[in-house]
């Protein structure tokens, strides 16, 4: 049966911050340095889009106070180029309410596994939509928004969840879903109550999965995060509320926990009045068993670390590129100039131990 729950919290009112001046595309001289952590969001989002930092799965969280958060939305604007990649390519996500800035860069273990979740819930909806009636009709528009951007009304705030699913009617997601390692938790706490809080409830769900880093630790958990009205001295007041703590579906020594697993349902997948108005007093489960989500990360473990079978070109076969065209030329062009000032920059970073190219932003840990 549908789950009660008292009418949301009247939305936030949050002020843009305003535009700042102009500001200089290099870095700030050494004997200055008024905006280092602004500086290394931009040179990380660089080195992405250079290779150089892609081995590994990236979860990094950047602090700002306001003044250092303007300069950088400045300086993003002004870089239209590196904009549009940081858009297309990395998950950046931007609170503009605490100025924090996460970029991340999801392992292949990571997206595999996701897949699989993903899959397992949209079969699910896909069932039910085969049916009749209210539930057959609702389910029928649930569809997976994957990866697609969130930006809420009330800020300026933008983030890029692991998946999530959304009715066609409203404009949020109902239920997102994200993925670590689980050295880094705090960050899924964190973008649990983000998403939350921001959507004002809006949002039903989010699923934190935590995966064991490759060839280190053997547990992974899950937690389920939902919005609360509860009644305090000072009236009504939203909080984000972890349902579901790190329970376990791989234990320590690799094997699978049966009594654990994601329980979720489908009026889960829309606001709570939407859903409410659609369903009335039907609804149905979507689960995924602890077992089955313990068949989902093996596999995405072993179709990654198991893979090695490459095709050899043969040496008489020699490559020829096709003929750049005049926009080509003129990229290959942009490219030298940020190859040049990122040599400037490592010159710099060399004279003054302080100045690091290399981002030292504050990484999600336990």
């Amino acid at each position: 049966m549908a789950m009660s729950q008292a009418d949301l919290a009247r939305r936030q009112e949050v002020t843009p911050p305003p535009s700042s001046t102009q500001r200089p595309l290099t870095p700030p001289p050494t004997d200055e340095k008024p905006f280092q952590t602004a500086e290394r969001v931009i040179d990380l989002c660089k080195r992405i889009r250079a290779g150089k930092d892609t081995n590994q799965d990236l979860d990094v969280l950047f602090k700002l106070e306001k003044p250092e958060y303007e300069y950088l939305n400045e300086k993003l604007e002004q870089d239209d180029e590196l904009w549009d990649y940081i858009q297309d390519k990395i998950r950046f996500c931007c609170n503009t309410n605490t100025r924090t800035i996460v970029i991340r860069m999801p392992h292949e273990i990571h997206e595999r596994f996701i897949d699989k979740v993903e899959g397992g819930i949209r079969t699910q909806i896909q069932t039910i939509a085969l049916g009749s009636g209210k539930l057959a009709e609702f389910a029928k528009r649930v569809n997976s928004s994957r990866s697609a951007e969130i930006r809420f009304e009330d800020s300026k705030s933008k983030y890029h969840p692991d998946a999530s699913f959304r009715h066609d009617i409203v404009k949020y997601p109902g239920v997102v879903i994200e993925v670590a390692f689980s050295q880094k938790k705090t960050l899924l706490n964190k973008l649990a109550e983000d998403y939350l809080m921001e959507s004002n409830g809006n949002i039903r769900v989010v699923i934190c999965l935590k995966l064991p880093y490759p060839k280190t630790l053997r547990e992974a958990t899950l937690s389920v995060w939902r919005p609360r009205i509860s009644e305090t001295r000072d009236g009504y007041m939203l909080e984000s509320v972890e349902e579901v703590k790190d329970q376990v579906f791989r234990d320590d020594q690799g094997n699978p926990v049966d009594d654990s697993g994601l329980q979720l349902y489908l009026s889960d997948f829309a606001c709570k009045t939407f859903a409410n108005k659609e369903l009335e007093d039907e609804d149905a489960q979507i689960c995924i068993s602890g077992k089955t989500l313990y068949e989902y990360i093996k596999y995405a473990e072993d179709s990654v670390q198991g893979a090695q079978y490459v095709e050899l070109l043969d040496p008489i076969i020699r490559k020829r590129k096709r003929q750049t065209t005049p926009e080509e030329e003129i990229l290959s062009s942009d490219e030298a100039k940020y190859a040049k000032q990122e040599a400037m920059e490592e010159k710099r970073g060399d004279d003054d131990s302080d100045y690091q190219n290399r981002s030292s932003g504050e990484s999600f840990s336990d």
